[in-house]
């Protein structure tokens, strides 16, 4: 569970977020709202990439997860040494057999690929790999890095989400198109001038 108490966001005098005060539990999140309103500064501020201007976050775990738009890889490496960063960085140990099985759901075959070399949305794949790791995040947050992927690999990346999310992970997802998921398994918010509310 997270929990926002009264939290603004202020760049200058120009206020973005205000007064935001909502509970995030262990769910699949879908934080919708128009361009502009502050979607991805409210998420860069729960995960202590900037800082809320006020206001308090309480209940934030340590392990999270955050993938933006762009590909986090190193595009001079390969697919392979790309991996191998992400898991050193991240300290995740796994054997072979499961390193190839989420190779294999992400469609990424081409290990010695230079990174340089894959589409956009192969390439964001790699950071991708992260989320199929069992039992490690508390948050994860994804910033339309869905945009770019096709829609059979997304169906298997938002399979795993409901697995994180039955492990207890907080999943927050950000995407202007349409998410292939049951309703069931995903909550619709909104973030609007008045604060987060209920689809």
């Amino acid at each position: 569970m997270i929990k926002l108490e009264n939290c603004s966001k202020a760049y200058g005098s120009k206020t973005i977020l205000d007064n935001i005060n909502y509970t995030f539990y262990n769910n699949i999140y879908w934080l919708r709202g128009h361009n502009g309103i502050g979607k991805s500064v409210l998420c860069r501020c729960m995960l202590g990439l900037e800082n809320f201007s006020k206001g308090e976050i309480k209940g934030m775990g340590k392990n999270v997860l955050y993938l933006p738009d762009t590909s986090i890889a190193d595009f001079w490496l390969t697919v392979k040494e790309n991996i191998n960063i992400l898991k050193y960085l991240f300290d995740i140990s796994i054997d072979d057999e499961k390193q190839n099985d989420i190779l294999n759901k992400l469609q990424l075959m081409d290990m010695d690929e230079l990174a340089s070399r894959l589409s956009v949305g192969t390439s964001m794949k790699i950071g991708l790999f992260l989320l199929f790791i069992q039992n490690k995040w508390d948050l994860i947050v994804l910033d339309e890095t869905l945009s770019h992927i096709d829609k059979d690999c997304e169906k298997n990346i938002l399979n795993e989400l409901k697995k994180r999310s039955s492990e207890g992970t907080c999943i927050i997802v950000i995407n202007h198109g349409e998410i292939s998921i049951e309703d069931t398994c995903i909550k619709k918010i909104e973030l609007t001038q008045r604060g987060i509310v209920n689809e």
